[in-house]
């Protein structure tokens, strides 16, 4: 169970927003860095493609919003096991970490979007949100 955060009313909130590319391969793009002595944790991650992409076996990408080597919300479009088909312009919430300090970023730490393609597919060009608080 993750702890108990104070009221947050008054804290500073920040949206990023990445346009992302069609794609046809694995591919990584750094976002944003942490401003220095700053602190700033993910609160939602979500991603909007217009024109979908369907769940598959063996065709299916996996998105994932990191910090390093670090997964901090994630989207698999395997349809055994993954967690489905990206539906045409319907925005998607990727699954946060269960991991609290996954969540978090420290000063200097570089927010990455990570497409990992396995078979053949274009991913259509799509929106990842990311939306946070700095602590």
């Amino acid at each position: 169970m993750a702890t108990r955060r104070a009221n947050t009313i008054y804290q500073e909130r920040l949206a990023l927003s990445l346009e992302q590319a069609s794609t046809t391969a694995t591919a990584a793009t750094k976002m944003w860095k942490v401003p220095t002595g700053r602190v700033f944790r993910v609160e939602g991650v979500f991603y909007n493609n217009p024109t979908g992409f369907a769940a598959s076996d063996t065709n299916y990408y996996v998105l994932a919003l990191k910090d390093g080597a670090t997964t901090i919300a994630s989207w698999s479009t395997k349809l055994t096991g993954g967690n489905g088909a990206l539906t045409a312009d319907t925005p998607i919430n990727l699954a946060l970490s269960a991991t609290d300090a996954n969540l978090v970023l420290q000063s200097g730490d570089t927010l990455s979007f990570s497409l990992t393609l396995t078979g053949t597919g274009t991913l259509p060009a799509g929106r990842l949100v990311v939306h946070g608080i700095f602590d």
